[in-house]
C-alpha cells in the first residue's frame, strides 16, 4: 500500500493548506485499502458535499469550500495529468494538487485546489491571458511536457486518446486560467473490448487494476438496462460466475455498456466541467486518470522529484 506524503511548493496563488498529517480539510485515510465507494461515504460523513458527477468521477467539494476531490472508480487518463502537474509544479497554468492516490481496485482520488469554468469564449477579464499563451514561457513549458507525456503513455497505456490543450479545457482557480483534464483514453473503444472479449482486455489491463470498471459514471448514465446487462455478463464471464441483477445495487452506481459511449466519451475527454445548468445539474472540472501502473500516492511531496 502506498504512504500518503505532502508538503508545500510554490503557487501562483496562496495555498490554504498542505502538508499531512493534521493538514485541514483533507482527511487521513488508508487510500491503498478504500475502494471508491467506501471512499465516498466516508468523504460525506465528514461533511464533503457532492457537487458533480462527469464522465469518470463524482466530485466533492470541502465543507470550508477550497479544495474539491475528485473520486474515481476507474480512469486510465488520470495519471498522465497528475505527471503532468509534478514536472510543472508551481507552473500557473496547472492547478495545484494536494493530494493523489491509488484506491483499491484501480480507482483514484485526487484533492486539489478549487476550480470554477470560464465562459467560452473565455470571459473578458481573463481572454488576453488566454490570447498570449504561445508567448508566455510557463504555457510553453506546459506544452512541451504534455507532448512528451503523451508519447510516452501512448507508447505504455493500451486504449490510450490523446492530448489536448486548448480552451475546452481552462478553467479558473482564483485569478488565473488553468488547465485541466489534458489527457483522454479511447473510452469507446475500450468498453466495446470488454463487450467483446474482456479476458483480452485484462491481459492488457490486470483485473485487479480495474476491478470497478463498470462504475463509471457515464455509462450509468447513457446506457440502457439491455445494455447494462450485456456488460455486466461479459464482465461476469471473465471471472466464471454469473452477473448479479442490476436491482442489487443503488442506481447511481449501476454500470451499463458501451454501445453508446460513443465519440462524445473520446472528444469529452475527462472534463467535469463546474456549471450550474437549469435542473440543478452541477458539473465539476478536474483531472483526468490514467492506468499507467502508479502504485501507491503521488502528492504534493513529489512535485519537486
Amino acid at each position: 500500500m502506498g504512504r500518503a506524503v505532502a508538503r508545500r511548493y510554490d503557487a501562483a496563488v496562496p495555498e490554504p493548506s498542505a502538508g499531512l498529517p493534521g493538514l485541514p480539510g483533507l482527511p487521513d485515510l488508508p487510500w491503498g485499502s478504500l475502494s471508491h465507494r467506501q471512499v465516498l461515504a466516508e468523504l460525506a460523513v465528514q461533511g464533503w458535499v457532492p457537487c458533480g458527477v462527469g464522465d469518470w468521477a463524482v466530485a466533492l467539494r470541502s465543507p470550508e469550500g477550497s479544495l474539491v476531490v475528485r473520486v474515481c472508480p476507474f480512469d486510465p487518463a488520470y495519471w498522465a495529468f497528475v505527471d503532468l502537474c509534478r514536472q510543472c509544479a508551481g507552473n500557473r497554468w496547472l492547478p495545484r494538487i494536494e493530494l493523489a492516490a491509488d484506491l483499491e481496485g484501480g480507482g483514484s482520488v485526487v484533492f486539489l485546489e478549487f476550480v470554477a469554468p470560464v465562459d467560452h469564449p473565455v470571459v473578458k477579464q481573463l481572454a488576453e491571458q488566454w490570447r498570449t499563451r504561445q508567448s508566455d514561457p510557463e504555457f510553453q513549458e506546459v506544452s512541451r511536457a504534455a507532448q512528451r507525456i503523451d508519447a510516452e503513455y501512448r507508447t505504455s497505456t493500451p486504449w490510450w486518446g490523446r492530448c489536448d490543450l486548448d480552451d475546452a479545457h481552462i478553467f479558473r482557480a482564483a485569478d488565473r486560467l488553468v488547465l485541466l483534464d489534458a489527457y483522454c483514453m479511447a473510452g469507446a473503444d475500450l468498453y466495446h473490448a470488454i463487450l467483446e472479449d474482456v479476458t483480452e482486455v485484462h491481459r492488457w489491463i490486470p483485473r485487479e487494476r480495474m476491478r470497478y470498471a463498470l462504475d463509471i459514471p457515464y455509462i450509468a448514465r447513457e446506457n440502457s438496462t439491455a445494455e447494462i446487462l450485456a456488460l455486466r455478463t461479459a464482465w461476469a464471464r471473465a471471472a466464471g460466475w454469473p452477473p448479479r441483477p442490476c436491482l442489487e445495487e443503488p442506481s447511481w452506481m449501476i454500470p451499463q455498456t458501451s454501445s453508446q459511449l460513443s465519440a462524445s466519451s473520446h472528444d469529452r475527454g475527462n472534463v467535469l466541467a463546474l456549471t450550474m445548468r437549469p435542473g440543478g445539474a452541477t458539473l465539476l472540472a478536474l483531472l483526468g486518470a490514467t492506468i499507467h501502473g502508479k502504485p501507491g500516492v503521488v502528492s504534493a511531496a513529489d512535485c519537486h522529484s
